[in-house]
């Protein structure tokens, strides 16, 4: 996650990724009954091959001056 700022990516096991035929940065839209967005892919061991995983809130619930206005 180092170097990407506030952005919010969608992680994705990188066999996986390469079956879908994505690339590590490309964009992509993630949809779920409740909602769609558009994210950049990052490749990622950590996470299990059957799943994506998508952080929420950036890892805060007290918003500073540096998180104001960030979802």
């Amino acid at each position: 996650m180092a170097g990407v700022g506030w952005e919010t990516l969608v992680e994705i096991n990188s066999e996986t990724a390469k079956s879908l035929k994505l690339r590590d940065g490309q964009f992509v839209w993630i949809e779920s009954p409740f909602q769609k967005s558009r994210r950049k892919v990052k490749f990622s061991e950590g996470v299990h091959p059957e799943v994506v995983a998508i952080a929420s809130g950036q890892g805060h619930y007290l918003y500073g001056k540096w998180q104001k206005g960030i979802v």
